[in-house]
């Protein structure tokens, strides 16, 4: 079965090549999607997949067996098996990306700056069996779209966080400790100055007086910087972590069905009709 899908990300084609062909930054941002190796072009991984009641987990391996960096276009093929041995999946995927202009025109010369986006065509040629066969190529393809359609959403927004995080980067020479706006510490008093330089404290001074130190203000005064999630975990809150087929389906489905209720429909009124013009023709013999 051969399917074509075509998504687009807000950078430009030279910075998407490489973004795309690496498994390890993508793979969060696939829907159902795990990887659990990498060796050079070759990866390994899961995804999971459920179709109603029924839940299953593919494994297997993935290579890219083809790249062309000229014209940006990318070849590779997966293949993996239920664990449970409920069916098997194979694909072979080209991708070609071609940036575009900001009003979404192909061309040339969009370059680095704001409003960069790069094109991404997919042709998929797919062999399934088991369970999922079971939806037919109209319903395949269309999950196939969503799927794809999820993939490019969260890609995007994980891309729009670290352009984000590149735009506000720390000063030359501070770390995030100190950037931590933390309490400064606190004067040195006369006497502890005049200790560390050998002399005594003038006649009549008094050491001022330290403010006892609240463990809980200190910590209500000085900002406390939420810790953002990792980027695996911060990509999967934009990709489900398991593929729901009938509910990506549900509309397909429901024109199925329509269609098909309609010429049930169709072909019941035609028979009714067919049985009425008889009985009419026998009673007027």
């Amino acid at each position: 079965m051969q399917m074509q899908h075509h998504f687009s990300v807000p950078i430009a084609a030279d910075e998407a090549w490489k973004v795309l062909l690496d498994a390890e930054r993508i793979a969060p941002c696939m829907p159902g999607a795990s990887l659990d190796s990498v060796d050079g072009d070759s990866f390994t991984g899961r995804v999971k997949v459920k179709v109603g009641p029924v839940g299953l987990t593919y494994k297997g391996t993935a290579e890219i067996v083809h790249r062309d960096e000229a014209t940006h276009t990318a070849v590779l093929r997966a293949k993996g098996r239920d664990s449970r041995g409920n069916g098997t999946a194979a694909a072979t995927v080209t991708m070609t990306l071609a940036e575009e202009g900001v009003g979404g025109g192909t061309g040339k010369g969009t370059g680095e700056g704001a409003g960069a986006r790069t094109g991404v065509d997919v042709l998929t040629e797919l062999d399934v069996t088991g369970r999922p066969a079971q939806l037919g190529r109209n319903l395949m393809a269309d999950v196939a779209g969503r799927i794809i359609g999820q993939f490019a959403a969260a890609l995007a927004e994980q891309l729009q966080r670290e352009q984000g995080a590149s735009a506000h980067p720390l000063p030359a020479g501070r770390n995030a400790a100190e950037d931590s706006d933390g309490p400064e510490a606190p004067l040195p008093t006369p006497a502890a100055a005049a200790a560390a330089g050998g002399g005594a404290a003038p006649a009549g001074s008094a050491a001022p007086r330290t403010p006892a130190t609240n463990p809980a203000a200190a910590t209500a005064a000085s900002p406390v910087r939420a810790a953002g999630p990792a980027p695996a975990a911060a990509a999967r809150q934009g990709a489900p972590d398991t593929v729901q087929v009938l509910g990506l389906a549900g509309g397909s489905v429901l024109r199925i069905l329509a269609a098909s209720l309609r010429a049930a429909l169709s072909g019941t009124a035609a028979f009714v009709r067919r049985l009425l013009t008889r009985a009419a023709r026998r009673l007027r013999a």
